[in-house]
């Protein structure tokens, strides 16, 4: 709230948090987009576009995005995508739901192709991913260069083509029939001390995350009994 997204020096030197990833008009890591056949394109126009914090933790953080009268391909859609990142995660889980169930129409998702050397992986069923570095913004006096991995995997029934454009790499995903899908994405920065410090190492990373998500955890609960 203090920042706007943008913080000043003072700002900055109490350790608020700024940006080191220019995104243009890319998908970023994991930024739901339209697909025209070609490109990605962005999610406009739409009647109103809100963004709220549900929950700020400790447990978890919660972010949601609503759009009313999205007009996409030949249709009109509210649509709400919901961000949960859980302590001691690096990884971000997003969902989108949709007010009436899906047609047959296309979106996209995938991760930046970073200006300039950016290097690529993807293992060709839903899982891609970049590294790259570039200034973080426009200021390329008072900011230095940054350093990023960014990965995004996509369930593999959601996936119906593997794409690339001039700023993405991508896959095209639908879900007729129904008013939800979800996937994840995640992220690490040169910045970190605990990260990953080259794309052969971030790479070999996303190939265990995907694991991981494809085998969560489960609960199961034990009826009790009690004795007098």
């Amino acid at each position: 709230k203090e920042s706007q997204f943008y913080p000043t020096d003072a700002q900055l030197a109490k350790g608020f948090g700024d940006d080191v990833l220019r995104v243009f008009d890319s998908c970023g890591p994991g930024a739901l987009k339209g697909w025209d056949g070609q490109k990605a394109t962005h999610i406009t126009p739409v009647e109103t576009r809100t963004e709220r914090i549900i929950s700020y933790g400790p447990v978890r953080a919660i972010a949601e995005i609503e759009v009313t009268g999205w007009q996409y391909q030949g249709a009109e859609f509210d649509m709400m995508t919901r961000y949960t990142l859980y302590a001691g995660h690096r990884d971000l889980h997003i969902e989108t739901f949709f007010d009436d169930p899906l047609d047959k129409e296309t979106f996209c998702t995938g991760v930046q192709n970073i200006v300039g050397a950016s290097r690529s992986f993807s293992d060709h069923k839903g899982l891609v991913g970049s590294w790259g570095t570039d200034w973080p913004v426009n200021d390329t006096v008072k900011y230095a260069k940054e350093t990023v991995g960014l990965g995004t995997c996509i369930p593999q029934r959601y996936v119906k083509s593997e794409e690339k454009d001039k700023a993405n790499f991508l896959y095209t995903i639908s879900a007729p029939g129904n008013n939800h899908f979800q996937y994840h994405t995640i992220f690490t920065s040169m910045k970190e001390t605990f990260g990953y410090k080259t794309p052969e190492a971030w790479f070999a990373y996303l190939r265990e995350w995907k694991e991981e998500l494809a085998h969560p955890v489960t609960v199961k609960v034990k009826d009790s009994h009690t004795t007098k």
